[in-house]
Order: C-alpha cells, then structure tokens, then sequence
C-alpha cells in the first residue's frame, strides 16, 4: 500500500505533512501518514460502511483503528494510545486495550472525503465513550505509546446544562440538581 513513511521519530512535531494526512507514530514497525485513498484500500475486515451503527450521529464511511493499527505493524505491548487534532487544541490518551478493536476512524461521506463541517478530513470516534476522547475532530495525529500522552480532554468535555421552565441554556455556575449532577434548575420565571 502506498502509505508516506517516515524514519526515526521526530520529536519536533506529530503534525501530517499534510491536510489531506494523519499520522500514526510511536511503538509501531513503520510510521505512517495514511490519506483518503489509503484507508479505502484496508482489507474488508476492518472497513466499516456506515458509522452511525456504532456511533449515533456520526455518519460516514470508517476504518476500525486495529487496522491502522496492523498496518503500522504496531509493537504488541505499548499500553497507551494518544492521540490529538490537527492544531494540537485536543489531545487525549487512552487504553489500548479498550479502543483498539472499537475506535473508528471516519474519512468519507458517500464515497467522497469526509468534510470538515463533518469533523474531516478524519474523525476519531470511540463507541461508549461519553467525554472529550469519545469524538475527536480533525484528527491530526494517533501514537502507540508505553505511556500516557498529555490529556486535555477533562477540560473540554465538560458541558452543564441550566433548565429554565422547558428552555435549556449553557451556563457556566447556577444551582445545581441533587438528583443529576450535569443539570442546574432554576424554576421558570413568573410572567
């Protein structure tokens, strides 16, 4: 296949030479900078048509990451994967044992790379997950690692919800409901 290799790792920079690549670097036998073109050409075994089967609301054609992951020869024992968006803003690292047969990288959308109002040109989605690591947009960079890589997901993922009357609105402080502690209630207002 005619992935972009790279040589010994660079630690200036985990960014794709290009938009139109990501990068998968770290513990694995060769680096790789797979496009469009080269995930349509993984086996049948690890090609997913339609994503929202496994993620609602994420439609799109996908590639399950143990393929990347196989081709890249990746080491077996590397306990971590990282990885982060294009423009570093998010980067989150998780269990290789938990998102290797599960995560999905989507690329294309009726046969035609994945738009960036999509989160294109790649999405890294992990099925079951709920937080930041759950859905990584502009996915720029996926690294097999032996330890965890900076995590930012904590930060981002967060969102409370503040329920006046049947009107909901992001807020950042209110009162909090006992019962869910990702809800703020405040009764709705007289008039």
């Amino acid at each position: 296949m005619p992935f972009a290799f790279f040589g010994p790792r660079s630690v200036a920079s985990m960014r794709p030479s290009s938009a139109e690549r990501f990068r998968v670097c770290g513990k694995v036998a060769s680096e790789l900078e797979p496009g469009f073109d080269d995930l349509r050409k993984l086996p049948a075994e690890f090609q997913i048509e339609d994503a929202s089967r496994f993620v609602p609301g994420v439609q799109g054609e996908a590639v399950r990451l143990a393929g990347i992951l196989a081709h890249a020869r990746a080491q077996a024992h590397p306990l971590f994967v990282n990885a982060g968006t294009r423009d570093g803003a998010v980067r989150i690292a998780v269990f290789r044992h938990q998102v290797e047969p599960l995560g999905l990288v989507v690329y294309a959308r009726g046969g035609r790379p994945l738009p960036a109002a999509e989160g294109g040109p790649f999405r890294f989605v992990l099925p079951g997950y709920h937080d930041g690591a759950g859905d990584l947009r502009d996915l720029g960079w996926i690294e097999v690692a032996n330890s965890p890589g900076p995590d930012n997901r904590a930060t981002l993922a967060h969102r409370a919800t503040l329920v006046i009357g049947q009107q909901a609105f992001d807020v950042e402080e209110t009162w909090r409901d006992p019962r869910c502690t990702d809800t703020f209630v405040v009764p709705p207002p007289n008039g």
